[in-house]
């Protein structure tokens, strides 16, 4: 028969289980006489005991303690209640750099390589402009559905058609041009004209989906090319998330030197290859100032090159100009209208992501499309 505890235990229980941060694992550690098993029964029996004595008993936070406690009596000594305060727990910046480098060490998967190198001179461009990711749309109200599931089945299918048809590389550029977010916080709104948006509301399952979709397309990629180069543009949704989303990736493939990150804070960027200069911008400038900004801000690159091109997004279709040597080309975009575009009638764009195919003496030798509907089956 289990003997039963009385009060003055129970509250002895209870204040050392406080002190061990309310977990019976550290508190059999501490008190290693004791196995855990015995402190999670002596634990739940003082809980029983005490449940309206007033002493706290809730779990808290790992972040916070119990560090000042306050206790009333009546005029007979009887005690009527307890509040225990809680602050904030002090942090040994060592061991939490420690148990961080526990959590991620091993963790990076082994990307799929090429057999052998690659004897290849041509690049694959796969360009990934407006995804917004974390938009919801409902078909009822919009005409087509589009969630979390739908985008990482877009990405991925995109990703793999295109390096199906392009076949072994000497390099793919994987540009993530902007508005790859829906939405760049809490908040769902967009941070400069405040328009309302429609959102998935679980944050951190939207960042998690981004981050898994752009590991996979970068898997996807390393398996058929020497080299994987990944360009992050912000966006008008976006400009705080895709800066971030950089740093993560570059933290994640520094130890692969096969690929590079551009995390540069400069919102407009360049890519040479051969005879190709790319100049790669989300869009929100007029397309005439993207003519005379390539030759102004690339000026040797535009003496090495004979063949010029502005890849842009933002505007969900397709626009191109051509002057003095440079052609300017807006993208479509994969996303589905949501309510407020649906209502305003933008729909009926096709949903569709171009890819590139560049050799190092010809240039722009090929471009496929790939529509939503060869993923979405």
């Amino acid at each position: 028969m289990i003997k039963k505890i009385t009060e003055d235990q129970a509250r002895d229980y209870l204040g050392q289980w406080a002190d061990a941060g309310f977990s019976s694992t550290k508190l059999s550690q501490v008190n290693a006489v004791v196995c855990e098993r015995t402190w999670r029964r002596r634990i739940k029996d003082a809980r029983e005991l005490c449940a309206d004595t007033g002493i706290v008993v809730t779990d808290v936070p790992n972040n916070l303690r119990f560090t000042k406690t306050t206790v009333q009596y009546d005029a007979q000594g009887k005690l009527i209640q307890e509040w225990r305060r809680m602050g904030t727990a002090q942090i040994d910046p060592e061991d939490m750099a420690r148990k961080l480098l526990k959590m991620v060490s091993g963790k990076c998967p082994k990307l799929p390589r090429p057999k052998k190198m690659v004897k290849s001179e041509r690049c694959l461009v796969i360009p990934f402009y407006d995804v917004h990711i974390g938009k919801y749309a409902w078909k009822p109200e919009t005409g087509e559905d589009y969630d979390i599931k739908i985008v990482q089945k877009i990405l991925d299918g995109t990703t793999q058609i295109a390096c199906d048809r392009s076949g072994p590389v000497d390099t793919v550029l994987l540009i993530i041009g902007g508005d790859f977010y829906h939405a760049d916080g809490r908040t769902p709104q967009t941070e400069r004209s405040g328009n309302v948006l429609d959102v998935d509301s679980r944050v951190e399952k939207v960042r998690d989906a981004a981050i898994a979709s752009l590991y996979s397309a970068i898997a996807i990629c390393s398996a058929i090319a020497n080299k994987v180069e990944v360009i992050c543009i912000p966006g008008n949704h976006d400009h705080e998330s895709m800066h971030w989303t950089a740093r993560i990736l570059e933290a994640f493939y520094k130890k692969e030197k096969h690929i590079t990150i551009d995390r540069s804070p400069n919102s407009r960027r360049y890519f040479e290859y051969g005879e190709m200069l790319l100049g790669i911008d989300h869009g929100m400038n007029k397309l005439g100032s993207y003519v005379s900004l390539m030759p102004c801000e690339q000026r040797e690159a535009w003496s090495r090159t004979s063949e010029r091109l502005w890849l842009l997004g933002h505007i969900h279709q397709q626009k191109v100009i051509q002057q003095h040597g440079v052609t300017v080309e807006h993208l479509e975009s994969v996303s589905a209208a949501d309510a407020w575009h649906a209502q305003a009638g933008y729909v009926g764009n096709p949903r569709r992501t171009v890819t590139f195919l560049l050799d190092k003496k010809y240039g722009l030798i090929r471009r496929e499309y790939i529509k939503i509907g060869e993923v979405l089956v």
